[in-house]
């Protein structure tokens, strides 16, 4: 898959900041969700996108996951509420975590679905039935170093659902075992966190997604590298990619590329890699580039695709 290709089809502006997007299989229509509270349908093959909405939460709507005709949306609220997706109608809503939620991931399989919140607990639910089956705790800390509250960011299954990755605010890295909850390997990025002792007393950064390899060997990890200007939040996107089995780094010989050998990039804030108008990514109008990290080299691609 040659992903340099890729050429913008559509692009569709919106009031609201989004969070959280689902697919519809088989159409052009999918769910988005953010900072207005609701969940919207949209077409994109339509002049007009909307299709409908309906109120879901009381803050920011952050996750969703979309399984047949069921619809569950997370959100800051730490609820998770499932929805009959056909008609909007609400089935059931779960106190689900004692603070934000910050993402789910569905499995391979679609039977289950991880979230991961700033009460800093992983936990794994089942679509169908709405109960949760499985919680990992212990392993990320509510703290930072710095006594700053730390936050859960980030979730992912592997290719078979038996893994699942998160990883929080300082950087730590897990791999558990989605069926027996039994931690197998942790890493640690510290680079994606940044404490500024000096101007502003902050606490920032960290990893904000993770994705094993299709033969689940590797982990990638997305964030931002060290924040230069607290203020600006002038930082260059980073990707981390482990051996997992064995808590390492990968440091990749050179040549290869290939199908499964480039991830495309978080947008490098105010970087050399990506745009630098000093706009907020959330502003449609923003003129970001995706970038594409080449895993052979390790080295950013010349070609990005505008967003």
């Amino acid at each position: 898959m040659n992903y340099t290709s890729y050429k913008v089809d559509k692009n569709l502006g919106r009031q609201e900041i989004l969070f959280a997007v689902a697919r519809i299989p088989n159409s052009t229509k999918a769910y988005v969700a953010g900072s207005d509270l609701k969940i919207h349908e949209i077409d994109f093959a339509n002049a007009k996108p909307d299709v409908r909405s309906f109120p879901a939460h009381s803050s920011y709507i952050t996750a969703l996951i979309l399984k047949d005709d069921t619809l569950v949306s997370g959100a800051y609220d730490g609820k998770l509420s499932w929805w009959k997706a056909s008609t909007g109608e609400k089935i059931k809503t779960l106190d689900a975590h004692k603070k934000w939620i910050r993402q789910a991931a569905v499995s391979p399989d679609g039977k289950l679905f991880a979230s991961v919140a700033d009460d800093m607990a992983l936990r794994i639910w089942d679509i169908k039935d709405a109960k949760m089956v499985r919680e990992m705790t212990g392993e990320h800390k509510p703290l930072t170093p710095n006594d700053f509250q730390s936050m859960l960011y980030a979730c992912a299954f592997n290719s078979d659902g038996k893994l699942v990755a998160t990883a929080d605010k300082t950087g730590h890295i897990v791999v558990w075992e989605t069926h027996t909850g039994k931690k197998v390997a942790s890493m640690e990025a510290p680079i994606m966190y940044t404490w500024d002792p000096n101007a502003r007393r902050h606490s920032i950064g960290g990893p904000r997604s993770v994705a094993f390899s299709p033969d689940s060997k590797l982990l990638a990890v997305g964030g931002t590298g060290k924040i230069g200007n607290i203020d600006h939040l002038e930082a260059n996107g980073r990707i981390e990619v482990f051996n997992w089995e064995k808590s390492e780094r990968v440091k990749y010989p050179s040549g290869g590329g290939g199908r499964g050998r480039r991830i495309p990039s978080l947008h490098r804030s105010q970087g050399k890699e990506g745009g630098s108008s000093g706009k907020s990514c959330n502003e449609h109008s923003c003129p970001c580039k995706r970038r594409w990290y080449e895993v052979a080299t390790g080295s950013w691609s010349s070609k990005g695709i505008a967003l």
